[in-house]
């Protein structure tokens, strides 16, 4: 029997005819169990564990039988003295675990001991042995099936010494295997050269790391508790330049096999630069690739799409009036981008339109612009269609951004200059926001949250400007986006005025310059663009 469970005894005189059928109980041990008889019953309680024997004799006689009755505890619970732990497998190779079976009385107090994982860790009697780096639950279990849990996150922790190696910098770094998106945080230079990458050897033969690379779980996971890099080197001839470029406005570059691409509006014509400095944009003769014959022509871009090359511009022919500004596809006629183009003509936008772009995503093309909803000015939206083809818009206009309360200090209210911009798999839209004939000109993004471009609610609009006036630098907007020669950096071009006092409206517009700057990532994976520079910079790296 177990615990205080009571039960009942009866004993049962042969034959049924016997005159004599009193019968005399007697409890061999009280301590262990108590007990009390009436008639041919007794009724047994356990008090502890242990053995007592029960005794009915017939009474006047010795006829007597006997049962032996053992008392057990059963466990009703088990406790770990720890439910979870986090171990650092460079420092801690094993644990021990201490069960404590509840209540103290219960008999059997064996536990038996498993593992969810035995690749991770081990256990025997109650001594956890660590494998490698994850997550394992430790299981404690009582011979009745009561059961109490530890679980461990076994993280590896390296520390990572970095050497200059003939500069100045570097330092230390600890890494944790297991957390994710760890960056290198340490910095060196070396006077006449720009840094290329961390090495595990200092000759450069071992294993590369680029300094804004993620720490994988892989690389930690198979490295020692501690490793040495050695900065990389590339001797280059520092150089530099300064903001603004020129002056202009809306300006477009397009890099391709080594090269700059930078198109511009002469007003009723397209002209086009080729150049290897991106700090050098007029570097070489413009060739003008189309004349309108005084027709006026706003923000052109050049795109290289299924092995040709397109020109995409806002257009009004002739006389014709503003509000009859529409987007117009030209084709380039050989694989010279500065070669002769052919107007194939105008785009179906569904009304008024400029800044058109392309963007290609999962192997579908889309166009992208700036239009009013209706016929009448007062509003720009940004839309976006499916093409069919570089030249052909496919399916009705749907739009993705209209102009929030922040992005309506000047009437009419305006988003427009949109241009895709993508990192690590994520894609956004940085377009400009409010009057570009005012110091409130900015720029903005559209994230794509989702895989259908063509759905307004994919697109996840910042909360305000992601690159505003500053520096001397006033309205900055409509930009373009480029890698350097070596593809190492990110580069904007935009837009911007440098004097604020400039009256709206024509003046501001004929006073805009270009400026160039690079830019870096948010931990988020969103572009951060800081603040508009004038001082002198470094050329983008690897620039010839």
């Amino acid at each position: 029997m177990s615990g205080t469970k009571t039960i009942k005894i009866t004993a049962e005189v042969q034959p049924n005819t016997a005159s004599n059928k009193k019968i005399k109980w007697t409890n061999g041990n009280s301590n262990i169990v108590y007990m009390s008889a009436s008639g041919e019953t007794a009724t047994l309680t356990g008090l502890k564990n242990g053995e007592a024997t029960i005794t009915a004799t017939i009474e006047g006689t010795n006829i007597s039988k006997q049962c032996k009755v053992n008392v057990t505890t059963s466990p009703k619970s088990i406790h770990l003295n720890k439910t979870s732990e986090t171990i650092d497998i460079g420092k801690v190779k094993s644990a021990t675990l201490k069960a404590t079976v509840e209540p103290a009385t219960a008999s059997n107090k064996n536990v038996t001991w498993t593992t969810s994982n035995k690749n991770i860790a081990s256990v025997s009697s109650g001594k956890v042995t660590f494998k490698k780096v994850g997550t394992v639950t430790i299981t404690a279990k009582t011979s009745n099936g009561k059961t109490a849990t530890c679980k461990y996150k076994i993280i590896k922790t390296v520390k990572v010494t970095f050497k200059a190696n003939g500069g100045s910098g570097g330092g230390t770094q600890t890494f944790t295997y297991g957390k994710s998106g760890q960056k290198f945080n340490v910095k060196c230079s070396r006077s006449g050269y720009t840094f290329a990458n961390w090495n595990t050897k200092s000759n450069g033969k071992g294993t590369s790391y680029s300094y804004n690379s993620g720490v994988t779980d892989n690389w930690i996971n198979k490295s020692p508790s501690t490793v040495t890099l050695y900065a990389i080197w590339n001797k280059v001839k520092i150089s530099k330049f300064n903001n603004p470029l020129m002056g202009g406005a809306d300006p477009w570059v397009y890099q391709k096999d080594g090269y700059y691409y930078f198109i511009r509006s002469t007003g009723n014509g397209i002209q086009i630069f080729k150049t290897d400095q991106l700090n050098k944009l007029t570097k070489s003769g413009g060739k003008t690739v189309y004349w309108s014959g005084g027709s006026s022509i706003w923000a052109p871009e050049l795109h290289y799409l299924n092995g040709r090359w397109y020109i995409y511009a806002a257009i009004v022919y002739g006389s014709n009036g503003a509000g009859s500004r529409r987007m117009y596809v030209l084709e380039s006629n050989s694989s010279d981008p500065l070669g002769n183009y052919t107007m194939i003509g105008q785009l179906s936008t569904g009304g008024w339109a400029i800044d058109g772009t392309v963007m290609k995503y999962n192997n579908r093309l889309y166009f992208i612009w700036s239009g009013w909803p209706g016929s009448q000015d007062g509003i720009q939206n940004l839309y976006i269609a499916p093409m069919s083809s570089p030249k052909k818009i496919s399916g009705n206009r749907v739009l993705i951004s209209t102009p929030a309360s922040w992005e309506r200090k000047d009437y009419p209210y305006i988003n427009e200059g949109p241009e895709v911009l993508t990192h690590n798999g994520k894609v956004f839209i940085v377009y400009s926001a409010n009057g570009s004939w005012h110091y409130n000109y900015c720029l903005a993004t559209l994230r794509l949250n989702g895989s259908n471009p063509l759905s307004q609610s994919s697109w996840v609009k910042s909360g305000g400007p992601v690159f505003s006036s500053g520096n001397g630098v006033y309205g900055p907007g409509h930009a373009s986006f480029v890698k350097s020669p070596d593809g190492k950096e990110d580069w904007i071009i935009y837009h911007g005025n440098r004097n604020p006092n400039t009256p709206e409206g024509d003046s501001w517009w004929n006073s805009r310059e270009i400026f160039i700057q690079r830019f870096s990532w948010n931990s988020n994976g969103s572009p951060y663009f800081g603040s508009p520079k004038t001082s002198s910079q470094n050329v983008p790296s690897g620039t010839k």
